[in-house]
């Protein structure tokens, strides 16, 4: 992820002021951790973050903790179809960065935890533009959704849930 993209991340969880950021596939934690500073920012709030690999997931987990992001990340490991199944109530943002062929399945998976007002991010938009166009075909034809594609270096579909 470029500075420029966790800046964008950065700025998003300040302007928008999310309790809950739900993050689909953490790897080691680079986007994790400009969510969690930007929430230690603004004092309050929990990034779930979500990640299949164990190695992976040691890495978040010190990546967190050198950091001193502890107190904002609730870590969940599985597989994230599993993992989503297992949330309940809403979440004020969430970010997509899984294999892109997946991203409606889960998508429609997570659609009964979000609100209007809710931003949805997914990374990716130009580089699997082929697997994620079902998504993005989703989204444009659906009234509940305002979306539009950010010119960031992978592409990131910014999705704002209008009811």
């Amino acid at each position: 992820m470029s500075p420029e993209t966790g800046g964008f991340l950065r700025n998003m969880v300040l302007s928008q002021r999310p309790a809950r950021i739900l993050e689909l596939g953490s790897s080691c934690g680079v986007s994790t951790l400009y969510f969690a500073e930007a929430l230690r920012t603004l004092g309050r709030g929990v990034v779930v973050a979500t990640e299949r690999d164990a190695l992976k997931i040691t890495r978040l987990c010190d990546h967190v903790r050198t950091a001193g992001l502890d107190a904002y990340v609730d870590m969940r490991e599985g597989d994230v179809f599993e993992t989503v199944v297992e949330l309940d109530g809403t979440f004020d943002m969430v970010f997509i960065d899984v294999w892109a062929d997946a991203y409606l399945k889960l998508f429609r998976q997570i659609e009964r935890l979000l609100r209007p007002g809710s931003v949805v991010l997914a990374d990716n938009m130009y580089t699997a533009e082929d697997a994620v166009r079902p998504y993005k075909h989703y989204l444009d034809n659906d009234p509940r959704f305002s979306t539009t594609t950010l010119d960031f270096e992978s592409g990131v579909e910014f999705t704002v849930v209008v009811s």
